[in-house]
């Protein structure tokens, strides 16, 4: 597989999973974002789709909070 795909698919899963777990209330997706990138390193993932799943998942814990904050939730 094209390594551009291969980073947009890891992207794309990183930016679904953190929205998820960001969206439940009273969770801490930064606990737990160094092991699931290291699970993806250990999958054998290229350095570039290794980065943009962190990235992804940095962007998409920022937006949680963010509109949990909006919406009234605090943490």
């Amino acid at each position: 597989m094209s390594l551009l795909i291969t980073a947009i698919l890891f992207a794309l899963l990183g930016a679904i999973v953190f929205s998820l777990i960001g969206l439940i209330s009273g969770t801490d997706e930064t606990a737990i974002m160094v092991p699931l990138t290291l699970l993806v390193i250990l999958l054998g993932a290229p350095p570039a789709a290794v980065f943009s799943f962190f990235m992804a998942a940095v962007l998409a814990t920022s937006y949680t909070c963010r509109t949990n904050f909006i919406n009234g939730y605090t943490r």
